[in-house]
This record gives structure tokens, sequence and C-alpha cells, in this order.
């Protein structure tokens, strides 16, 4: 009890400076103890006022592809719902050769935003371009992407339309000029 105490300790959580993702391997380890697994719980809850708020609209798009399969997926379900929570004006979506929307409750513990996010993982493809289609359709302006993934993007190559191509189209559309951050998580390296 003294530790999870500790561990739950606001203010000594504020002053880490850590993001809820630091905290994902104490929580996978103490599975079976519902006292330390709810303070690390917590703990990562009160760490999302670390990360960053982010200014406009932004869509966090979460590549929920075969190859993100494992440990991956959750490190992209971590940090993906670690924005959504410091983000109110963030949307959610998992991509593959498809496109699923996240909705949630903004009270939802991040933890338990990023279970959801591993379980609904769809396990396909992986099509980048669908992500700017999705906001096209959407008529939604974003000041940003931020996508999450193992950058294995290759069901392109079935297709016409390319990711700059859609990503184009999004802004013509939209006369907008958002950033775009492309999140490697899995750091394959580089083939010759």
């Amino acid at each position: 009890r003294l530790a999870a105490e500790r561990i739950a300790n606001e203010e000594d959580v504020l002053r880490s400076k850590q993001l809820p993702f630091r905290f994902t391997t104490a929580y996978r380890n103490v599975v079976g103890n519902r006292i330390l697994s709810d303070a690390i719980a917590q703990a990562m809850d009160i760490a999302v006022t670390n990360t960053p708020e982010l200014s406009g609209k932004t869509l966090i798009a979460i590549d929920s592809s075969g190859s993100m399969d494992g440990e991956p997926v959750k490190k992209a379900a971590i940090f993906g719902a670690t924005l959504a929570k410091a983000n109110i004006n963030a949307d959610v979506i998992l991509y593959d050769t498809m496109i699923k929307e996240v909705t949630f409750n903004s009270r939802v513990p991040v933890v338990d935003l990023a279970q959801r996010i591993e379980q609904e993982a769809m396990g396909g493809g992986t099509e980048t371009s669908l992500v700017f289609k999705y906001a096209s359709e959407k008529a939604i302006k974003y000041d940003r992407f931020i996508i999450i993934s193992d950058n294995e993007s290759w069901s392109e190559g079935y297709s016409d339309e390319s990711v700059q191509s859609r990503y184009n189209e999004y802004r013509t559309l939209t006369l907008t000029d958002p950033w775009v951050y492309a999140i490697d998580i899995q750091g394959y390296g580089t083939k010759d």
C-alpha cells in the first residue's frame, strides 16, 4: 500500500515529467496485484498532464495492420491513447486496408483506451493513403496528422492512389496545409 501511494502521488508524477507510456512496463508486470495496477493506472492518468496540448484539430492515425501485431501495436496504442487524452480536439482512427473510428469518453483511463485500441486492431495490409482519404471524405480541417506506424506501407501498390496524391487532394479540398508527423514505432532500420 505504501508503494501504491507513492506511485500514484500526484505531485511526484507531475514533477517526474514522465509520460504515461513510461509506466506501461510496470503495469504489465503487476498483473494480479490490483492495488499496484490501480496505482500505476492512476499515475498514467496523472501523467497525461505532462503531455503537450496541441492547438487546433489533430487526427491520430494508428496503423493496425498485421505487421503491427504484438509489441508494435501495444506501443502505438499507449502513445496514441496518451495523445488523444491530452488533446480534447483530437480524433483517433485505426487503419490497415480499411478505416475504423475510435470514439471514447474523455474520462476513460488512458490504460483502458490503449487496451481498447489494441483489441480493435484489424490486422490487414497497410494503406496509409486511407488516412488522407478519410479526412477528405469527412471534410474536417485538421491542423496536423499524427501517423503512428511501423511504416511498412505496401498496399498502395495495388491501387492508383499514393499517400502523397491523397494528401494533396486533402489539401486542395480543405484549403489547408497541415503538418504530418509520421512516427516510426518499430524502427526496422534502412535496407540496401
